[in-house]
């Protein structure tokens, strides 16, 4: 693990941080680069409960740590040596995609040339494009099958409130901005924990009818 300042993909990736941060501007977001021996550079970009933007590099990754990292992203994500192989005849090609809470980016081989200014303006215009398309429907899957998904219990109250998050901030995040989890256990109340949503309101806005000061006082769900 290393820091980015001598990376080729530099410049690349700091564009993407300032047009996420221009269509997200509540997030921060971390960004790990893998280089997966002679087969692939990958760049995941991730903003769950981040609280300033961070950037990693891993160099000579091998396969199998590669994989192991995309299956925290999604179990099925997972990449065959001969498939990078032939990918990487084709440098020019990109693989990428929105998973859950994080963002994908794979290019074949070790080519600078294809991580500059204007591939970064391409492949997020196609990540962009695509999140839309599908977030909506995924998420509406999900709550349509909650009780199959997450278990009844108090020890899955973490993944139901991960869940009401999502859904909030799809719905709501253009005004009110992104919610953040706080966890507090209330005295008296044999260590139960209590867990709200906050998010600060970031313009003047109107919101159900009404007009809110947006950047005063924030709102608690």
């Amino acid at each position: 693990m290393s820091d980015l300042d001598e990376h080729f993909s530099k410049n690349y990736i700091y564009i993407l941080n300032e047009l996420l941060h221009q269509s997200f501007s509540t997030l921060f977001y971390k960004f790990e680069v893998y280089e997966v021996k002679d087969l692939a550079v990958s760049i995941l970009i991730t903003y769950d409960e981040q609280e300033d933007d961070e950037f990693i590099l891993y160099k000579d990754v091998t396969l199998d740590d590669f994989n192991e990292r995309l299956k925290k992203i999604k179990p099925d994500l997972l990449w065959e040596e001969e498939t990078l192989k032939k990918f990487a005849d084709n440098p020019e090609k990109t693989i990428l995609g929105w998973e859950g809470r994080a963002i994908y980016i794979i290019k074949g081989g070790k080519h600078p040339e294809y991580w500059n200014d204007k591939t970064a303006l391409q492949d997020l215009d196609l990540i962009l494009r695509g999140s839309h398309a599908i977030q909506g429907p995924l998420i509406l899957d999900e709550l349509r099958n909650v009780h199959r998904i997450i278990p009844l219990g108090p020890e899955n109250f973490k993944v139901y409130e991960h869940m009401v998050r999502v859904t909030w901030n799809y719905l709501f995040m253009p005004i009110l901005g992104e919610s953040k989890s706080q966890q507090r256990t209330e005295p008296g109340n044999e260590g139960l924990e209590i867990r709200d949503l906050i998010c600060a309101r970031q313009r003047v806005a109107k919101f159900l009818g009404l007009t809110f000061p947006c950047n005063k006082y924030p709102c608690f769900v």
